[in-house]
């Protein structure tokens, strides 16, 4: 545990093999103290509570969690075998049925398999909340779940529960700052992803996401750190590679991203930001290379992406000079756009209506694309969301009233940013 750059604690431990819950809770009250300085009696009270007297079933849980971590698909079935087993071996062991539950969520996130599968970890959280309601795994990864599956407001409860519980917990924190992705409550996301990662520095997703809200709000030094402390601590492959096209496409070096990027599947992604096959689309747009933009976006159909694909499909078909075929893609991304939007609630609105100002500009309308274009901007943070220098801002670019949209929007994230080195002082 790094705090200030320097070791919080560092204790040698000389017990039975049958004692690792009481050396588990030495270290995570130690953990607690550091970070806080002290424990609360319900605290206290739940780190004395065994999550099962099964060592054997204990062993095949941590295991399997280790595998869930690297985010490889062979590795994430066999925890899947193993957290199946811990299962077998005790039925009520709660942790179980959470890891269980994470390793599901992952077949679907970033494996492609059934929706079915989101379901089914939902309902493996609720049953490790029955059998132990204490237990913080079973709130997070039910957080998880529903997120993924776009039930953000049924993941509020059980993220403030799993904080109730522990509010130093670095997954409770960390879907906490998930909860708050496309909204402008930049210093509470900074906040829980800054306690996230002082929980548990290993973990490449907090640091990743810091460098990338650092970015957002225009201090490409102190993104350009986290970024690369998320980088150094990556060890899968690809992951790594993809951060690293990640940040050449930041820094707005194409050239340097663009073979990197094609040794990566299309729908591949890192953390929470962006898909390989989207980076793809901006290297291509900016090197002007328009037959290729148009065949990444031919793939990213097979991927499902909904409404996304077909903007800058529009795009780079204009630049090839075949407008009736342009016209027809941002008419296909308004129509999609739309049933997205008629399907959705006001949380996640704001993307669509984005989507939808952007194809509605592009066809010429652009009176009704400024309606979206507001709505959008009041909504949520799209801009946020954007890959930097999208493809998307060629649409809107040459408009004073867009440039002033986002004029206002760069002074008022002068202030947040001052807001957000006073977070970051406390740890230093």
């Amino acid at each position: 545990m790094l705090k200030k750059d320097k070791t919080l604690w560092s204790e040698t431990y000389d017990r039975e093999l049958t004692d690792i819950f009481a050396i588990q809770n030495d270290v995570a009250e130690q953990i607690a103290v550091a970070l806080r300085g002290k424990l609360t009696f319900d605290e206290q009270a739940t780190l004395q509570v065994a999550p099962t007297h099964n060592l054997a079933a204990y062993d095949l849980y941590l295991r399997g969690w280790a595998l869930y971590q690297l985010y490889r698909q062979e590795e994430n079935e066999k925890a899947i075998d193993l957290f199946k087993q811990a299962l077998a071996s005790d039925p009520k062991f709660a942790l179980a049925y959470t890891g269980l539950a994470s390793a599901y969520v992952e077949r679907v996130a970033r494996f492609g398999s059934e929706e079915s599968w989101i379901d089914s970890a939902i309902n493996l959280c609720r049953q490790a909340i029955m059998l132990d309601p204490k237990e913080v795994r079973g709130y997070t990864e039910l957080a998880h779940a529903l997120q993924y599956k776009g039930l953000a407001k049924e993941a509020y409860e059980p993220i403030r529960k799993a904080l109730e519980l522990d509010p130093n917990d670095w997954r409770a924190n960390l879907f906490a700052a998930v909860e708050l992705a496309g909204t402008r409550r930049y210093e509470e996301r900074y906040t829980y992803l800054r306690r996230s990662f002082a929980a548990n520095p290993t973990d490449t997703h907090a640091p990743n996401s810091l460098g990338y809200l650092w970015w957002t709000l225009g201090d490409t030094d102190r993104a350009e750190k986290w970024i690369q402390r998320a980088v150094d601590l990556e060890s899968n492959a690809e992951r790594h590679l993809m951060m690293e096209c990640e940040r050449l496409v930041m820094r707005g070096d194409y050239a340097a991203a663009l073979p990197l990027l094609r040794q990566l599947p299309g729908d591949f992604f890192a953390a929470d930001t962006w898909v390989a096959s989207a980076l793809l689309v901006d290297c291509y747009y900016h090197l002007k290379a328009w037959t290729e933009m148009l065949g990444v976006t031919d793939k990213m159909k097979n991927y499902q992406f909904g409404a996304v694909s077909f903007l800058p499909r529009a795009i780079a078909l204009r630049h090839l000079g075949q407008e009736a075929e342009a016209m027809q893609s941002a008419q296909e991304c308004a129509r999609l756009a739309q049933l997205d939007l008629a399907g959705q609630n006001s949380d996640s609105n704001y993307w669509n209506e984005w989507l939808l100002a952007c194809s509605l500009k592009f066809q010429g309308r652009s009176e009704e694309a400024y309606e979206y274009l507001h709505a959008s901007f009041a909504h949520g943070d799209v801009l946020s969301l954007l890959i930097p220098d999208t493809p998307h801002f060629e649409i809107f670019q040459s408009d004073p009233e867009f440039q002033g949209l986002v004029a206002a929007r760069e002074k008022e994230n002068l202030q947040i940013r001052a807001k957000i080195r006073v977070v970051e002082g406390n740890y230093h």
